[in-house]
């Protein structure tokens, strides 16, 4: 979630905030992520690697695979993942396949579509197929 805010330019703008509840400190949050490297789409499967880029170990989760319409063409499991406290990556390759016939033109992959895991980011969870 973010907050968007426009500031008028050689003007002073105050900006109160308050704060609901206290979160899950960001040093012991997971956080899971994909990028454009980690995509590779051959036919009617994509690949896709991902990374466990948090504080401490990442859950098992779901990656899903949905058209443009946002109806699911695939899903798999994603194991638990350490966390790359060692400073050594810590990755994992899932393969989807979509069902023969379905277009997938503007389709998208999604970590934890459930939003079960309390990530230190979500930008890093979603991207386009191309």
């Amino acid at each position: 979630m973010g907050i968007e805010l426009a500031f008028a330019p050689h003007a002073t703008s105050v900006v109160t905030l308050t704060l609901v509840d206290n979160g899950v400190p960001y040093w012991s949050r997971p956080d899971l992520g994909i990028g454009n490297d980690d995509l590779v789409v051959s036919g009617r499967t994509v690949t896709v690697t991902v990374h466990s880029l948090g504080a401490v170990d990442s859950p098992s989760t779901q990656l899903v695979w949905l058209d443009s319409s946002g109806q699911k063409l695939a899903s798999a499991t994603i194991p638990q993942l350490k966390a790359p406290n060692d400073l050594q990556p810590k990755k994992i390759t899932v393969t989807l396949t979509a069902p023969p016939g379905r277009d997938f033109t503007g389709s998208t992959v999604l970590v934890d579509p459930d939003n079960k895991i309390k990530e230190i980011t979500r930008i890093n969870n979603q991207l386009r197929v191309r």
